[in-house]
């Protein structure tokens, strides 16, 4: 009897053992960050949101380079547009390198400090002068360095399941370098406030 108990457990064991390799480690997926944002001319200061608000769209994605229980160290894309009124149309692309860790339950804290490009073009058309008169410009916009920081604050909900979904704010500073040197303006910094989310539609 004892032999039969001991053969059963033995058996069970191999079986749990055979399905965990057949089914090896679950390969890491890439979430979904999507943010409405506001945007100002401005460095940062203790006032988030500036009127008038100048309304952006972001979208990007991360990948997880080194995760606990604690804290996660993640590669973070970013593809950002806002319109400034009048100023500038703007987009730009993000690479930023992310730490956010885990304060109580769902509840995280963050910074993330990265560079990318980014694209101006102006709202209205451009003139030139040409032979003492005023012409019509084609714009073709002005490209820049855009380095940046953020300061980001979330709550992670349903984090023990294979789809939690993370609501988050974002303070970021965004920087044009360089932006108008010829008039002693050489960069242009943003403060952008962000309201999103982040969630897993491609599994």
């Amino acid at each position: 009897m004892k032999k039969s108990i001991i053969l059963c457990l033995l058996l069970s064991h191999c079986s749990v053992a055979v399905q965990a390799q057949a089914q090896g480690p679950r390969p890491r997926r890439w979430p979904l960050v999507v943010s409405v944002f506001s945007e100002a001319w401005a460095l940062p200061s203790t006032q988030l949101v500036k009127n008038p608000i100048h309304p952006g769209l972001s979208v990007g994605t991360s990948y997880p380079l080194r995760e606990t229980t604690q804290s996660t160290l993640s590669l973070n894309g970013t593809l950002g547009y806002f319109y400034h009124k009048n100023i500038q149309n703007n987009l730009h692309l993000l690479a930023t390198l992310g730490y956010q860790h885990r304060v109580v339950g769902g509840l995280y804290a963050g910074t993330a400090l990265g560079l990318g490009y980014s694209h101006s073009i102006y709202p209205i058309q451009v003139y030139q002068l040409e032979g003492g008169e005023y012409q019509k410009a084609t714009d073709w916009g002005k490209p820049a360095l855009a380095p940046s920081f953020e300061l980001n604050l979330g709550y992670t909900f349903l984090r023990h399941s294979p789809n939690p979904v993370t609501v988050f704010t974002r303070y970021q500073l965004l920087v044009e370098w360089p932006y108008a040197p010829e008039n002693t303006f050489p960069a242009l910094p943003h403060t952008l406030f962000h309201v999103g989310a982040k969630f897993y539609p491609f599994n």
